[in-house]
Parts: C-alpha cells; structure tokens; sequence
C-alpha cells in the first residue's frame, strides 16, 4: 500500500460523503490510515495572513517528502507547527 494511493482514497472519500470533510479531518484519516499500513507520515498544520489580513490555518500530510492529501499552491507561505506546538517557519 501507498501514501499516495491512500491520499487518493481520501480525498475521493471526502468529496463523496455527506457533509464537509475539510484539511484537518482528511489529514488525521491519511495519517491514520498510513501509519496503519506501515507507513511514517508527516502530519502537518501551517498557519499564515493571507494579502487581507485574514488568519489562515491548513492541515496536510506528507510522506517522503511528497504531500499525500492536502496540497495547496501556497504551502511555502504557512508557518508550520512542530511537534511541541512551536511555530518552525
């Protein structure tokens, strides 16, 4: 099994379920859902201003460096979380 393929199956599973299944909840399934098969992803929480002024927060997986569900064109811009709940970035 794949974190990829994994994504896939998450995203297709948020898409078609009823009700909003946004970043955090489809992180935290991928990132179940992996570490179950073996896998060692990343799970990540970024937060940033957006031009605005808006507070912005994301949440997606990574594995391998690679993002499994998540992805946005403007993930540099987030300051990401560590473990501790200090920002990194």
């Amino acid at each position: 099994m794949t974190a990829r393929r994994i994504g896939g199956w998450v995203a297709r599973a948020a898409r078609v379920l009823p009700g909003r299944y946004l970043c955090l909840p489809q992180a935290l399934t991928a990132y179940v859902e992996c570490s179950r098969y073996g896998l060692d992803p990343k799970l990540r929480v970024g937060v940033m201003r957006s031009a605005d002024a808006r507070f912005e927060a994301h949440a997606w997986l990574e594995h391998d460096g690679e993002i499994v569900v998540g992805y946005l064109p403007n993930l540099d811009e987030f300051r990401v979380f560590d473990r501790a709940g200090e920002l990194v970035k």
